[in-house]
Protein backbone atom coordinates (compact mmCIF):
# COMPACT_ATOMS: atom_id res chain seq x y z
CA UNK A 1 0.00 0.00 0.00
CA UNK A 2 1.51 3.41 -0.73
CA UNK A 3 1.69 6.33 1.53
CA UNK A 4 1.05 10.05 1.49
CA UNK A 5 3.36 12.39 2.22
CA UNK A 6 1.45 15.11 3.92
CA UNK A 7 4.40 17.61 3.14
CA UNK A 8 3.39 18.82 -0.29
CA UNK A 9 0.03 19.20 0.97
CA UNK A 10 0.99 21.55 4.05
CA UNK A 11 3.45 23.87 2.09
CA UNK A 12 0.35 24.50 -0.62
CA UNK A 13 -1.81 24.91 1.99
CA UNK A 14 0.49 27.41 3.61
CA UNK A 15 1.26 29.11 0.45
CA UNK A 16 -2.08 29.94 -0.49
CA UNK A 17 -2.91 31.04 3.02
CA UNK A 18 0.20 34.02 2.51
CA UNK A 19 -1.01 35.01 -0.83
CA UNK A 20 -4.51 35.44 0.09
CA UNK A 21 -3.62 37.43 3.26
CA UNK A 22 -1.23 39.47 1.03
CA UNK A 23 -3.97 39.99 -1.45
CA UNK A 24 -6.19 41.40 1.65
CA UNK A 25 -3.49 43.79 2.85
CA UNK A 26 -3.19 45.13 -0.22
CA UNK A 27 -7.02 46.09 -0.92
CA UNK A 28 -6.74 47.62 2.77
CA UNK A 29 -7.37 51.67 2.15
CA UNK A 30 -4.50 53.36 3.60
CA UNK A 31 -5.25 55.51 6.24
CA UNK A 32 -4.96 59.84 6.15
CA UNK A 33 -1.94 60.81 8.03
CA UNK A 34 -2.10 61.79 11.76
CA UNK A 35 -0.53 65.27 12.94
CA UNK A 36 1.13 65.17 15.73
CA UNK A 37 -0.38 65.92 18.91
CA UNK A 38 1.09 69.75 20.25
CA UNK A 39 3.33 69.37 23.00
CA UNK A 40 1.99 69.52 26.63
CA UNK A 41 4.64 72.18 28.06
CA UNK A 42 7.51 73.54 26.98
CA UNK A 43 9.93 76.03 28.93
CA UNK A 44 11.27 77.52 25.58
CA UNK A 45 10.53 80.62 23.60
CA UNK A 46 9.96 79.06 20.17
CA UNK A 47 9.33 81.42 16.91
CA UNK A 48 8.97 80.57 13.25
CA UNK A 49 10.70 81.79 10.22
CA UNK A 50 8.43 84.55 8.25
CA UNK A 51 6.26 82.50 6.18
CA UNK A 52 3.85 83.66 3.12
CA UNK A 53 0.18 82.99 3.40
CA UNK A 54 -1.42 80.76 0.70
CA UNK A 55 -4.64 82.35 0.88
CA UNK A 56 -7.80 79.96 -0.13
CA UNK A 57 -11.16 81.71 -0.66
CA UNK A 58 -14.35 81.03 1.45
CA UNK A 59 -17.64 81.14 0.07
CA UNK A 60 -17.99 85.55 1.50
CA UNK A 61 -16.89 87.88 -0.67
CA UNK A 62 -13.86 89.31 0.03
CA UNK A 63 -13.03 87.21 2.49
CA UNK A 64 -10.32 84.77 2.19
CA UNK A 65 -8.85 82.34 5.34
CA UNK A 66 -5.40 80.22 6.04
CA UNK A 67 -4.55 77.77 8.75
CA UNK A 68 -1.12 77.16 10.05
CA UNK A 69 -0.09 73.77 11.50
CA UNK A 70 2.15 75.15 14.78
CA UNK A 71 2.91 71.90 16.79
CA UNK A 72 4.43 74.03 19.74
CA UNK A 73 0.61 75.84 20.28
CA UNK A 74 -0.87 73.99 23.16
CA UNK A 75 -3.62 75.09 25.97
CA UNK A 76 -1.11 75.92 28.23
CA UNK A 77 0.63 78.25 26.37
CA UNK A 78 -2.93 79.43 25.46
CA UNK A 79 -4.01 80.40 28.55
CA UNK A 80 -0.96 81.06 30.71
CA UNK A 81 1.56 82.09 28.10
CA UNK A 82 2.16 84.79 25.16
CA UNK A 83 1.36 84.01 21.09
CA UNK A 84 2.57 87.00 19.11
CA UNK A 85 2.25 86.78 15.12
CA UNK A 86 3.47 89.63 13.46
CA UNK A 87 2.99 90.46 10.17
CA UNK A 88 4.84 92.16 7.16
CA UNK A 89 4.43 93.72 3.88
CA UNK A 90 6.78 95.47 1.05
CA UNK A 91 6.79 98.60 2.79
CA UNK A 92 7.85 96.93 5.67
CA UNK A 93 10.28 94.66 4.81
CA UNK A 94 12.76 97.36 4.26
CA UNK A 95 14.62 99.28 7.32
CA UNK A 96 12.35 101.78 7.69
CA UNK A 97 9.45 99.45 8.53
CA UNK A 98 8.31 97.63 11.47
CA UNK A 99 5.87 94.39 11.70
CA UNK A 100 3.20 95.09 12.93
CA UNK A 101 0.91 92.74 15.54
CA UNK A 102 -1.79 91.11 14.07
CA UNK A 103 -4.85 92.04 13.88
CA UNK A 104 -3.37 94.27 11.95
CA UNK A 105 -4.32 96.48 8.25
CA UNK A 106 -2.12 96.34 5.48
CA UNK A 107 -3.38 99.03 2.63
CA UNK A 108 -6.87 98.37 1.89
CA UNK A 109 -6.72 94.84 3.77
CA UNK A 110 -7.34 93.71 7.09
CA UNK A 111 -5.72 90.71 8.60
CA UNK A 112 -6.74 88.64 11.69
CA UNK A 113 -5.77 85.80 13.73
CA UNK A 114 -7.17 83.39 16.19
CA UNK A 115 -4.63 81.18 17.88
CA UNK A 116 -6.11 77.32 18.78
CA UNK A 117 -4.31 74.22 19.80
CA UNK A 118 -2.07 73.25 17.46
CA UNK A 119 -3.52 76.08 14.83
CA UNK A 120 -2.86 79.58 13.86
CA UNK A 121 -5.95 80.57 11.70
CA UNK A 122 -5.36 83.64 9.45
CA UNK A 123 -8.77 85.46 8.06
CA UNK A 124 -7.81 88.29 5.13
CA UNK A 125 -10.79 91.08 4.74
CA UNK A 126 -10.90 93.23 1.65
CA UNK A 127 -10.42 93.85 -2.05
CA UNK A 128 -9.20 90.36 -3.48
CA UNK A 129 -7.77 92.37 -6.54
CA UNK A 130 -4.67 94.12 -4.35
CA UNK A 131 -1.66 91.83 -4.84
CA UNK A 132 -0.26 92.55 -1.23
CA UNK A 133 1.41 89.65 -0.06
CA UNK A 134 2.07 89.74 3.82
CA UNK A 135 4.49 87.91 5.44
CA UNK A 136 4.32 86.56 8.62
CA UNK A 137 5.88 85.10 11.55
CA UNK A 138 5.16 83.56 15.15
CA UNK A 139 6.72 83.69 18.72
CA UNK A 140 5.29 81.70 21.72
CA UNK A 141 6.43 82.33 24.80
CA UNK A 142 5.70 80.04 27.90
CA UNK A 143 4.30 81.80 30.67
CA UNK A 144 7.75 80.82 32.79
CA UNK A 145 9.46 83.10 30.58
CA UNK A 146 7.16 86.18 30.08
CA UNK A 147 8.22 89.66 30.95
CA UNK A 148 6.89 92.16 32.93
CA UNK A 149 7.85 95.40 31.69
CA UNK A 150 8.43 94.43 27.96
CA UNK A 151 6.31 95.69 25.17
CA UNK A 152 4.96 93.09 23.45
CA UNK A 153 3.67 94.81 20.45
CA UNK A 154 7.03 95.59 19.44
CA UNK A 155 9.03 93.48 17.29
CA UNK A 156 12.06 94.75 17.66
CA UNK A 157 11.86 94.89 21.66
CA UNK A 158 10.44 90.79 21.54
CA UNK A 159 13.36 89.88 19.20
CA UNK A 160 15.57 91.38 21.09
CA UNK A 161 14.48 90.51 24.59
CA UNK A 162 14.10 86.92 23.70
CA UNK A 163 17.21 86.57 21.11
CA UNK A 164 15.34 85.99 18.10
CA UNK A 165 16.76 86.43 14.64
CA UNK A 166 15.22 89.40 12.54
Amino acid sequence: MKTLNPAPLIVAVIMYASITGCEKEMNKPTPPPQRPLPARTTDAVTNSNWFFIHWVPTDRPGIMQYTKYVPGLNSDLLTRGKVLVFGKDEIDMGDIGRPKTLPASFGPIFIGVKAEVGDLKFIREGSNTVSITPQCKYILIPASKLAHNLDYADYHAVCSYYKIPE
